[in-house]
């Protein structure tokens, strides 16, 4: 009887939150909008590598060739910067000019592009879970992890290039999500490969964004021609003319498309080719980021445990209380990112064992496509970073966490498609209080409010995190 009672109670929750879905999804929006917009221009000066990413696309708008210097990463940033710059001094209330020296430029002019795309982000995660058949209740609490996490607050209220990237491959996620849905049709698979053409035009690693729909459709290809039946139900058949669709939508799109971004800024820095510039770009992150040439190094594998944050912005700071700092910490949740590690290792099996229980089984496949999709894609955007000798930053796992944010939601909400016991609401209740508590308590490190002296050690549990 008390089981029934908690099943009902449980399909009731699902009904209201499917009902108030999009109202709830505007409340996450608007937190994170909150976390991301308040007090952005508190830090009247670039800090960190706004002192030369920005600075590309100023250089854009003024025509100031070969400045600050050769890029590093590829220019579609340089344009989107550009743009919002011009757009933020055309506002009646702003003063200054777009002209003015880079010295006299208002951080706030490039931030607010990086907060939108941050709270975006949100979004996008949210519609990719539903759009791949999760719950609302999964897809409002990714967003709502998203919403909150220190780390993508941070790169949020950055004028850098994270947030940008993270966005636009969340959206060709999403349009790849859409194209399943409507049996491969042109239009969302055309969006989507330009979407991940512009992507890797943001920044080289959003090549982890393009691996998860390749490695997708080759694997579903195998199993298709192996199985004669398609791996899934929300995977649909692929034809021979869908084939060639998704070669040219997955493949050639994107190349064209990332060829074309930087034509642009090709013309304005005449002096170097197409093939030249990469070769450039390559010897910089090869022979001048050497393995461990900054402080803030850190090693791939401690990222699900923050065992290497970054400090972005350190500064001391006079208070009533006596001596205190003003500092901005690339920190992320430290009890939602190793629990989200776990839950995608859960996800993952739970996928690893639909998909054995297919291969030996006849009839129709019946494999949840959220337990490939998710961990696909963290395990594309974080494991190929083993394979790199350079510095490396606990900023280049943001694309993963994301993934392993939706993870855990899901995890948490769903237990194989069976009712969540009283014994997984409690300690779903208790993950999310742990989490949501980290947040508040360390939510000045993110927005760079002032901390007494004793606050800010209290925060740095490891001395790593220094």
């Amino acid at each position: 009887m008390a089981d029934n009672m908690h099943n009902a109670n449980t399909v009731r929750y699902d009904a209201w939150l499917a009902r108030y879905f999009y109202w709830l999804l505007v409340g996450v929006l608007l937190l994170a909008a909150t976390l991301r917009f308040w007090q952005l221009d508190a830090v009247a000066t670039a800090y960190f590598d706004e002192i030369n990413v920005p600075q590309f696309g100023y250089a854009l708008l003024n025509d100031l060739p070969q400045t600050p210097f050769m890029t590093a990463h590829p220019p579609l940033p340089h344009y989107l910067f550009a743009g919002a710059m011009a757009l933020y001094y055309q506002l009646p209330w702003v003063a200054g000019a777009v002209t003015d020296p880079w010295a006299a430029i208002d951080p706030l002019s490039y931030r607010w592009l990086t907060a939108a795309a941050g709270t975006l982000c949100c979004l996008l995660l949210a519609m990719c879970v539903r759009r791949l058949g999760g719950s609302p209740g999964w897809a409002l609490l990714a967003a709502g992890c998203v919403a909150i996490d220190g780390a993508l607050i941070v790169d949020s209220r950055t004028g850098l290039n994270n947030m940008l990237m993270l966005t636009l491959g969340l959206a060709a996620l999403w349009a790849f999500a859409v194209a399943l849905q409507q049996r491969w049709r042109w239009l969302p698979l055309l969006v989507c490969g330009v979407l991940l053409g512009a992507t890797v035009a943001t920044k080289w690693n959003g090549l982890g964004f393009w691996l998860v729909p390749a490695a997708l459709m080759v694997g579903a290809l195998c199993y298709q021609f192996g199985a004669g039946r398609a791996l899934s139900p929300s995977l649909p058949w692929v034809t021979h003319a869908q084939w060639l669709r998704l070669v040219v939508c997955l493949w050639l799109v994107p190349a064209v498309t990332y060829w074309l971004l930087w034509q642009p800024y090709l013309a304005h820095e005449a002096q170097w080719g197409f093939i030249e510039i990469h070769q450039r770009m390559q010897a910089f992150h090869t022979q001048e980021v050497g393995a461990a040439g900054h402080p803030y190094c850190s090693a791939w594998y401690q990222w699900p445990y923050q065992g290497r944050p970054m400090s972005y912005f350190f500064q001391p700071e006079s208070l009533a209380a006596g001596e205190g700092y003003l500092a901005i910490h690339l920190l992320g949740n430290p009890f939602l990112y190793p629990l989200s590690w776990l839950a995608v290792l859960a996800l993952t099996l739970r996928g690893g064992r639909q998909l054995w229980c297919c291969a030996r089984q006849s009839g129709e496949a019946q494999v949840e496509l959220l337990a490939l999709v998710i961990p696909l894609a963290f395990w594309a955007n974080w494991l190929p970073w083993s394979l790199v000798d350079r510095c490396l930053f606990s900023y280049h796992y943001e694309p993963a966490s994301v993934f392993a944010f939706a993870a855990l939601a899901g995890v948490m909400l769903h237990r194989d498609g069976r009712p969540m016991s009283q014994a997984a609401w409690l300690s779903a209740g208790l993950c999310l209080l742990a989490i949501v508590w980290a947040a508040v308590y360390f939510l000045p490190l993110a927005l760079g409010l002032p901390l007494s002296h004793e606050a800010f050690y209290d925060r740095m549990w490891l001395r790593a995190w220094i």
